[in-house]
């Protein structure tokens, strides 16, 4: 981004970072993939729209109660959130 010529505007809270799109404070908001998705199908709806690729995409690791992990790093089949974490990490939206 420093070779874009772009002020960048640092935000210790990511709701801060949304108030100030909202209020035209900044014109763009750069942040992990699936807080944008979220907040783009969420309270965003219809303000905001995700363009552009990843900068940089990464490896994550999520815990949930009662999931176990199977030997090739898994969620086990039977936890009920492996679809939607599946589906919301590929990018698409997931409604339950």
């Amino acid at each position: 981004m420093k070779n874009e010529r772009a002020y960048l505007e640092v935000y210790d809270k990511e709701p801060d970072a949304f108030n100030a799109l909202r209020q035209g404070e900044v014109e763009v908001v750069v942040y992990d993939a699936p807080n944008l998705l979220y907040y783009a199908n969420n309270e965003g709806k219809g303000l905001v729209s995700l363009v552009g690729k990843i900068f940089e995409p990464q490896d994550c690791v999520l815990a949930f109660p009662g999931a176990v992990l199977c030997a090739k790093r898994s969620i086990a089949p039977y936890s009920g959130w492996r679809k939607p974490v599946n589906w919301t990490h590929q990018g698409k939206l997931v409604r339950r």
